[in-house]
């Protein structure tokens, strides 16, 4: 999505400006032998939730499976992000998976700029 004059939509970049970060200052991860130890614990309030979620879910397959897919496919604002790379640079495999691969790929500086440049990528 971009606005008149072929800049990001503010509604599309919000997605693409969240950072976070963790900082370790003084906590220490568990030992992997205490971690998972105490009893499962039900709040039923949660319970019940998710009750009602899962009855919602299951009448979903009474739609018509074309009809629910045309539907959702326009809930989603980063379809028209994966559109316009398939259009654009005319590649193949892209999903919402490989786009947020390339976006920490290109933000965080996973591979250095002299691995790129001097790296037969075909």
């Amino acid at each position: 999505m971009r606005t008149s004059k072929g800049r990001p939509d503010k509604d599309v970049r919000k997605y693409f400006d969240r950072r976070f970060e963790f900082k370790k200052d003084s906590w220490n991860l568990p030992a992997s032998k205490d971690v998972y130890k105490e009893n499962k614990f039900i709040i039923p309030d949660f319970q019940r939730l998710k009750d009602e979620l899962n009855g919602v879910k299951a009448q979903l397959n009474e739609f018509d499976i074309a009809e629910w897919s045309n539907h959702t496919k326009h809930r989603d604002p980063s379809t028209s992000i994966i559109s316009t790379i398939k259009l654009n640079f005319k590649a193949e495999l892209v999903t919402q998976a490989w786009c947020k691969f390339y976006e920490c790929l290109s933000e965080f500086s996973v591979i250095s700029k002299n691995s790129i440049e001097h790296t037969d990528l075909t």
